[in-house]
């Protein structure tokens, strides 16, 4: 009797920690090895410390990501994540946060059948709750991936359509910059995007883009997430690093 006492408490001590463990903010200062790098992109130069490289190869991305989405497929294949969304709205969060001078780096591309007034390949970053707390994802956000209900809460959203491309801030849906430039069937892009004290880049197959200063206070840190509507594409490649002084 004794001892299933104590492997119940045991138990009951690991729910605990593993609870807690799942909403505590990462140090990356403890946990994050040595990893830097010198980019240069668009005439700008870059020193990054590298916190993600994430090329999923290991096939499983439950592990690290994690969905919203009313309905959408997703699969690994060829060392790629295959992504199709049926018309509501998929968002795929990665499950740590990250700091807020970041820099962000992914390669994507539509998929074979694709009409070419539904392109979107777009991301969030910096995403909180309202009060600064962690985001809440997945099944505990109750979030059915529609595109409103990410305007209610902190974040920077980029988007690259079959019209423009657009960076936006929220809550409230804030544009920050609008640009023509626009996707197109079959082409593989890269897209870099970095924000440092406020001020946002954003660089396609080496272009700059966009270049502007949040004109209000800098967003924190947060949690990442690749977006989509209505497409069917692939994503890969996808770094995440904490920038060093520019």
């Amino acid at each position: 009797m004794k001892r299933n006492s104590l492997i119940i408490l045991f138990s009951i001590n690991l729910l605990f920690l593993t609870t807690i463990s799942a909403h505590k903010r990462t140090d990356y200062k403890k946990k994050v090895k040595e990893d830097v790098d010198t980019i240069n992109v668009g005439g700008d130069r870059y020193r990054v410390k590298w916190l993600l490289r994430e090329n999923f190869e290991k096939g499983n991305w439950q592990n690290s990501w994690v969905l919203e989405a009313t309905k959408a497929d997703v699969e690994i294949k060829d060392g790629k994540l295959h992504l199709l969304d049926y018309g509501i709205g998929t968002t795929l969060w990665y499950k740590n946060e990250f700091p807020a001078n970041i820099i962000i780096r992914y390669k994507t591309q539509t998929e074979e059948g694709m009409a070419e007034n539904k392109l979107n390949f777009n991301h969030i970053s910096h995403a909180t709750e309202t009060d600064g707390s962690i985001l809440k994802i997945g099944k505990e956000s109750k979030r059915t991936g529609a595109y409103t209900q990410y305007h209610q809460f902190p974040n920077y959203i980029a988007t690259l359509t079959y019209k423009h491309s657009r960076l936006r801030r929220d809550p409230g849906f804030e544009l920050l910059s609008d640009s023509k430039e626009a996707a197109a069937l079959d082409s593989i892009y890269e897209v870099v995007y970095s924000v440092y004290n406020g001020r946002i880049r954003y660089y396609l197959n080496g272009v700059k883009i966009h270049d502007v200063n949040d004109p209000k206070n800098a967003l924190p840190g947060g949690k990442f997430g690749l977006r989509t509507w209505s497409t069917k594409a692939w994503w890969d490649d996808i770094e995440i690093g904490v920038l060093e002084k520019l």
